[in-house]
């Protein structure tokens, strides 16, 4: 039994072969269907270990607002795109390209919106 424990390295996923029982700690529901009553009491029959429902952490501004599983990915995604902002391409490199077409269409979006 392996005991695979946060925060997962590259080095410890790659260790994993098929097949290999791992030890978790426990299951966290995001989205807007973590909202449903009773669903952390079923999923621990199910999944026999503790279920917790997963809210954003780390951010500011309208906390009260999205301080919801239901945008718990979605902030996630954002904070995890700030923090490897390194890696990014430019927006020249992405001209022509569908994530391009893409993000021109957003940006356009959120200029009539505001």
């Amino acid at each position: 039994m392996i005991n695979l424990s946060f925060p997962f390295t590259e080095e410890k996923i790659r260790a994993l072969k098929v097949g290999d029982e791992v030890l978790i700690s426990g299951v966290v529901f995001t989205g807007g269907s973590a909202s449903l009553e009773g669903l952390p009491e079923v999923a621990e029959r199910v999944f026999d270990m503790p279920i917790r429902r997963g809210v954003p952490t780390g951010i500011g501004g309208l906390v009260d607002v999205v301080a919801s599983p239901s945008y718990a990915t979605g902030v996630g995604l954002v904070l995890y795109g700030l923090r490897s902002r390194s890696n990014r391409l430019s927006p020249r490199d992405m001209v022509g390209t569908p994530l391009g077409r893409v993000a021109a269409r957003v940006r356009e979006w959120l200029h009539a919106w505001a």
